[in-house]
């Protein structure tokens, strides 16, 4: 990573968020062109990073054309609205359930302080209100004209939200995935050349029909790359979809089971982690300490949304 942003093909940018605590877990994407688009926020505290991108690429914000947010959890979208105070010009697409949420983020900050309660403002204020004129809602098979002959084709890929969508760039045929792909381990990737991606399943809309669904729709189109919100780009794309794709059963069906046995969010956390760290041990992928301590924390989300699905199927 060269300061806060990584130059990748096709005029595509990767920027440097910060999701809460942790650093290089978290990536936006910036498309120059005829028309410039971000896409990802982060939470506020990546703002300053997104804007020095834009300086030394000598990208003014009132050049920023559109916005774009797989869906508004806060990692994602938390920013959106301060980020759309500087970048004046700038329309910001989401999907249709997810308007209402960025225009009036109360209940989202609502939520988001019981949860993380005295450390809320340092991770995510300000959380902005979005005027309801600026926002532009996609859906399924919708396209964005970047210039050129170069478009963004928007598809729904639930799963793991009610209000996901993707991004397929017509000229690097290339998902910008949100986070329905999983997540992937770039620092594995960068330091043994493996890849390696397990599903995301963190709260609170986890669906393991709707997420296969979603991954045989990703396979179908015949990317060359898959751009991760965590973390990175990935290249060796069918292979990595249909290997993630296999884990969504054991989330689904084994760890639904488990805690079913063990009613501890720790507990099944511990589980969670001891199948993915026996699994890189399996085939030989070496990890240190601090993929350790990433995967634990990826782990207890997983777990939590698992949680939140039993929790569903038993009022279902």
């Amino acid at each position: 990573m060269t300061n806060s942003y990584t130059s990748l093909e096709n005029n595509i940018f990767q920027l440097a968020l910060i999701p809460g605590d942790i650093q290089n877990r978290a990536a936006g994407y910036l498309i120059r062109g005829p028309k410039n688009v971000i896409i990802e926020t982060g939470a506020s505290p990546s703002n300053k990073t997104i804007l020095s991108t834009l300086k030394v690429l000598e990208i003014s914000p009132a050049s920023i054309d559109a916005i774009i947010v797989t869906h508004i959890h806060l990692d994602h979208a938390g920013g959106a609205g301060l980020l759309m105070q500087q970048c004046a010009n700038a329309i910001l697409m989401v999907h249709p359930k997810g308007k209402g949420h960025l225009s009036d983020p109360n209940r989202l900050i609502a939520g988001a302080r019981q949860v993380y309660q005295e450390s809320f403002d340092r991770l995510f204020n300000p959380i902005l209100p979005i005027a309801e004129e600026r926002i532009q809602t996609v859906s399924d098979g919708e396209t964005f004209d970047l210039g050129n002959g170069r478009q963004l084709q928007f598809y729904e890929a639930f799963g793991h939200a009610r209000h996901h969508i993707i991004a397929f760039d017509s000229e690097s045929k290339g998902i910008f995935t949100g986070d329905i792909a999983g997540v992937f381990h770039d620092r594995i990737h960068s330091r043994t050349g493996c890849a390696i991606s397990f599903p995301n399943t963190a709260p609170t809309q986890f669906d393991p029909e709707e997420m296969q669904a979603s991954y045989d729709l990703m396979i179908s189109l015949h990317p060359h790359h898959l751009y991760y919100t965590h973390y990175g780009k990935a290249d060796q794309v069918v292979d990595i979809l249909k290997a993630t794709q296999k884990w969504i059963p054991f989330f689904s069906e084994a760890c639904v089971d488990y805690y079913r046995k063990n009613r501890s969010l720790d507990q099944l956390t511990n589980y969670i982690q001891d199948h993915t760290v026996a699994y890189l041990e399996k085939e030989k992928i070496s990890i240190d300490a601090i993929d350790i301590k990433n995967l634990e924390f990826d782990n207890r989300l997983n777990a939590q949304g698992i949680i939140a699905y039993v929790q569903r199927l038993q009022k279902q």
